[in-house]
């Protein structure tokens, strides 16, 4: 009975590898853990990883907030936003009152080309000289 238990387990790892299990592949690289979750369709899963990203200030995951800013549920832009709005800490780019980008998409257009804008200009430099920082006051 043991020697059955072990083969079917190693026939299901081989198996999950081979089928490319999101468990065993790798991230490329500069990609949050939590860029898969944050690209769900299902507003709960994205509104745990934004509470996740914000936790652990996770700033690889920033790309994918902003891209959560052009989605078409309601939901995942709204934990983008606040996501983005509490990460920052600062005034951020553009800031507008929660739910203002839904009235009009043409701000919302503006707004995302601003978050882009400031994470290519300003704000990848700012978070990798914090991770930098962080980790050098860990050793």
């Amino acid at each position: 009975m043991a020697i059955m238990i072990r083969r079917f387990s190693c026939v299901l790892a081989v198996a999950v590898l081979v089928t490319g299990c999101s468990l065993f592949r790798g991230r490329p690289a500069g990609e949050s853990k939590y860029s898969e979750a944050l690209r769900s369709e299902d507003p709960l899963v994205v509104m745990q990883a934004c509470k996740q990203v914000e936790a652990e200030r996770d700033y690889l995951a920033v790309p994918d907030l902003i891209d959560n800013l052009e989605s078409d549920d309601f939901n995942i832009r709204g934990w983008s936003h606040l996501a983005l709005f509490r990460f920052y800490h600062d005034k951020p780019p553009y800031a507008p009152p929660f739910g203002t980008l839904d009235e009009d998409s043409s701000k919302r257009a503006f707004a995302i080309r601003r978050w882009r804008e400031w994470w290519e200009t300003e704000g990848r430099q700012r978070f990798e000289k914090e991770a930098k920082e962080q980790e050098n006051a860990t050793k």
